[in-house]
């Protein structure tokens, strides 16, 4: 793939580079950009010189799929590729959350520090702007996913993450050993998701136009959860849990239901045999998990349960509760 290969500037930051080619890979490219200066004019005032191969992690917007999938899973699998792969660090929220549903301050610092420690070389870890001011030599830049637009203006192509079943492989058995088998654990998981609508009804995120969709009426929520209590799954909040606790429970876990979002993505952590319900309440979210789920795991049953006609909390309680045939 030639340096022409795209048309008009991809960076966010002044930069050149030599030529881009693209590795061949199941779902998703993945491009390395050759001698790549990174804003030259800062070399004088601090520079970083990196042979080899180099992939940056981000915070992923402080959203856990993303940071999950894009960051971490871009890293991880794309180390099966180019065996001596060194990663550098870029919080562009400095270490500050984002959202107050999902704070990520300890998953960040626990995951990049097990990647730094495992891979690691020199350490270049930057917060906020700090990439603006400074110079970079990569001789070999990878690039997997940049949905977050870190490196990358809306030129460079956007791919859906969830769309990647061999990276969700990639970070389930590079966390393995936090796997662990324990019967005391539960079975059945539902999943809640309160916390998150109640948070952007606190804020007013709940009328901006990306988060309105992910927003649910109380009366929602409390109707969908109540049906999987009364059908005995145990109610797990995931935000705020370390990530050895999740891939914990998710691990443990027969059963794992809740209302589509990205508490989904601690299927990664499931095992064959799982069985899914992703409840659907609106028809404006309806985001693919099955193609990942099904695909990097064996044997699971993943069924969407769409209660789009249910108007109150006992019509909504009824049909979720009707719609879950798994017992034992």
């Amino acid at each position: 793939m030639p340096n022409n290969q795209f048309e008009r500037p991809i960076f966010n930051f002044e930069t050149y580079y030599d030529e881009v080619i693209s590795v061949p890979n199941e779902d998703l490219p993945i491009y390395v950009f050759k001698n790549v200066r990174i804003n030259p004019w800062a070399k004088n005032t601090k520079h970083y010189e990196m042979p080899g191969y180099w992939m940056c992690l981000t915070d992923g917007g402080r959203q856990y799929g993303h940071w999950l999938k894009e960051s971490i899973g871009g890293f991880v699998y794309c180390q099966s590729i180019f065996k001596d792969l060194k990663p550098f660090f870029l919080e562009t929220f400095s270490g500050r959350d984002n959202y107050t549903f999902h704070p990520m301050s300890e998953l960040i610092e626990f995951a990049h520090g097990k990647i730094m420690e495992d891979f690691g070389d020199e350490k270049i870890y930057m917060m906020g702007n700090e990439i603006h001011h400074a110079s970079f030599f990569i001789e070999n830049l990878v690039i997997m996913m940049d949905n977050q637009r870190v490196f990358f203006n809306s030129e460079f192509p956007f791919f859906a993450e969830a769309h990647c079943p061999q990276v969700s492989k990639a970070l389930a058995n590079y966390f393995k050993d936090y796997k662990i088998d324990d019967e005391n654990l539960p079975k059945k998981i539902f999943m809640s998701r309160k916390n998150v609508s109640q948070d952007m009804k606190n804020s007013g995120l709940y009328k901006n136009q990306y988060f309105k969709n992910r927003y649910f009426e109380p009366w929602v929520e409390d109707a969908i959860e109540k049906a999987f209590v009364d059908k005995g799954y145990a109610v797990v909040n995931w935000s705020g849990r370390p990530l050895q606790d999740q891939i914990r429970i998710s691990h443990n876990a027969t059963h794992l239901a809740g209302i589509i979002g990205t508490a989904f993505h601690n299927a990664i952590w499931s095992q064959n045999g799982t069985k899914f319900y992703a409840i659907r309440p609106n028809t404006n979210y309806l985001f693919d998990w099955e193609h990942d789920i099904v695909k990097s795991l064996e044997d699971v049953t993943y069924q969407n349960v769409d209660p789009w006609h249910c108007k109150d909390y006992q019509e909504m309680y009824d049909f979720i509760y009707s719609s879950i045939n798994d017992e034992s």
